[in-house]
């Protein structure tokens, strides 16, 4: 799988990355930089320290827009969604709507809260697949506060929600445990 380091500035002394070879760079300034390539982490050796980069992955798009309709449920339906049309790696590119009820799980929490509405949806995002999703969302209510976390099962549409998802089509997300998180976590694939 190719690697793309032309954000990085270096300049490859070696035939390239090979899984679980290092190989040599340089700097633009001259440093030598030493690369390791693992699964789908690069670890970046100098004498100024580590720095460890992900591979980066490019797809071509399909666009994908609809709307839920009064008491559907938010994750459920956009979980169906992906299901439905075989979408394996998808992003929120836009959402617009409201709730009447929000089940959210709040940053360091692990109980989720239910908040009552109605609210305005303020932003959703998040990556989507056949094999689970990750989502945040914030939303306002009708003082202007705005609440956001992990969007949970239970987040029941007010009046519409309008959304389009963005489908990376070579691409593959799976979730898998990570040990140094302790939640599944996202693993990118080519098709």
């Amino acid at each position: 799988m190719p690697i793309s380091f032309s954000g990085l500035g270096l300049q490859s002394t070696s035939n390239g990355p090979q899984q679980g070879r290092p190989f040599f760079n340089t700097t633009p300034n001259g440093e030598a930089v030493k690369v390791l390539v693992w699964e789908n982490c690069v670890l970046f050796l100098s004498t100024k320290g580590v720095f460890v980069g992900t591979q980066h992955y490019t797809s071509s798009v399909l666009s994908h827009c609809f709307r839920l309709r009064p008491g559907q449920d938010l994750k459920k339906e956009l979980m169906y969604y992906c299901q439905m049309h075989h979408l394996h790696a998808a992003c929120v590119l836009s959402s617009v709507g409201s709730l009447t009820k929000a089940h959210i799980r709040l940053s360091g929490g692990k109980d989720v809260v239910e908040f009552q509405g109605p609210f305005e949806i303020v932003s959703l995002t998040g990556t989507l697949g056949t094999e689970g999703v990750h989502l945040h969302i914030s939303l306002s209510n009708f003082e202007g506060r705005v609440i956001g976390g992990h969007l949970m099962e239970g987040s029941e549409i007010y009046t519409t929600a309008e959304i389009v998802l963005l489908e990376n089509q070579e691409l593959y997300f799976n979730r898998e445990m990570d040990e140094g998180t302790g939640y599944k976590e996202l693993i990118i694939r080519n098709r």
